[in-house]
């Protein structure tokens, strides 16, 4: 879930349309109509609108519903509680980042071993043509 009137105000700031922001983050109109629907964004998209707009992702995908009490978006409930989800969800999203970052190094080392064994089978078989004797010709 991510907060789109807070990205809207981030949009603004910057003097920039909401739609654009999502081009920039590489969402097209339809990807962008279904992310509003379901209320879900990938952690991708959102560390480049935090790139963007130069925040923590934890504050664009902070809920909308809370009240704030003054312009450090201070919520009214206990700051206490407010802190300590803050922190779990970057912990969530520290640990999020790690395991993407390892599925795309083990997903870029798995192309490199199915490369590495097309080659070796093309190897394979130039040598195997290449051993076989020559067929005599009988005459």
């Amino acid at each position: 879930m991510y907060n789109l009137a807070h990205i809207r105000t981030l949009a603004e700031k910057k003097k920039l349309k909401i739609k654009e922001v999502f081009q920039y983050a590489g969402i097209t109109d339809p990807g962008l109509r279904n992310s509003i629907e379901k209320q879900t964004m990938s952690l991708k998209t959102l560390d480049k609108l935090a790139e963007l707009f130069d925040v923590s992702i934890s504050e664009l995908i902070a809920d909308s519903r809370l009240k704030v009490i003054n312009e450090d978006k201070i919520p009214i409930v206990n700051e206490g509680i407010y802190k300590k989800l803050v922190s779990t969800q970057e912990d969530l999203i520290q640990k999020q980042e790690i395991l993407y970052n390892t599925l795309e190094k083990e997903n870029r080392d798995l192309k490199k071993q199915i490369e590495e064994l097309k080659n070796e089978v093309k190897l394979a078989h130039g040598y195997t043509l290449a051993a076989e004797p020559p067929t005599k010709l009988k005459k």
